[in-house]
């Protein structure tokens, strides 16, 4: 790899752009991955294309079926109901803390992250969008510094962005709404850390219950 790549390894690549391909719907959900493929795609051999498959059932993306090889995940609504009750919880969490610790550097940073969500909005790129709300997410728990927290939260982040982008049509400038005011909050510090975890709980929510109304409206049961 060149030494200015984001990546560290060769199955890290892979992995990455497997998962660009199910996040954009070129793989579809169900649909079987044959390392053969891989191998000749990349030009490389089983190991790391294999390594790739690991990070990717570790994310939630791909299944692994004893002696039938590796699939892309397909995720029920009751999944993904499960995912949104546990991050209501975690992010909540991670936003708190995040208020606590955060210095005047760092909230720069978050500013950078929130504006590229902005002009994601702007030019109606779900797509970025989804990409950008991850990374302003993120920086709460990294900001906390529960590593933990990390963790648990990018797996079910990712999920996040397939059935956002695949399967339910979010509404940008409403979901962002709910970030400007939280923006706003961590900019003036005119809240308590409870209230700031309780506002991002609460978008998080949100969230939740848009979907409900999107499986009850369309029937869907599985995506």
């Amino acid at each position: 790899m060149k030494q200015d790549s984001p990546y560290f390894s060769l199955s890290e690549f892979i992995s990455s752009e497997i998962s660009k391909q199910i996040l954009q719907g070129t793989l579809n959900a169900g649909e079987k991955l044959v390392e053969a493929v891989f191998q000749e795609k990349y030009q490389v051999s089983k190991s790391p294309v294999r390594e790739a498959f690991q990070m990717l059932i570790y994310a939630g993306l791909v299944d692994h079926k004893n002696r039938r090889g590796c699939f892309v995940k397909v995720i029920t609504p009751d999944e993904i109901e499960n995912i949104y009750e546990v991050r209501i919880t975690l992010e909540g969490l991670a936003a708190k803390e995040a208020y606590i610790k955060m210095s005047r550097e760092e909230l720069k940073h978050m500013m950078r992250l929130y504006k590229l969500m902005e002009n994601d909005v702007a030019a109606k790129d779900a797509m970025g969008y989804h990409r950008h709300h991850t990374d302003f997410q993120r920086f709460f728990g990294e900001v906390s510094g529960n590593t933990v927290l990390v963790d648990i939260c990018e797996k079910l982040r990712v999920q996040n962005i397939w059935y956002n982008t695949q399967f339910f049509q979010t509404d940008l400038e409403k979901d962002f709404c709910t970030h400007m005011e939280l923006m706003g909050h961590f900019t003036d510090r005119d809240l308590q850390p409870g209230q700031v975890e309780k506002l991002m709980c609460d978008h998080i929510r949100l969230g939740l219950e848009n979907f409900k109304a999107y499986v009850r409206k369309t029937g869907d049961r599985c995506v």
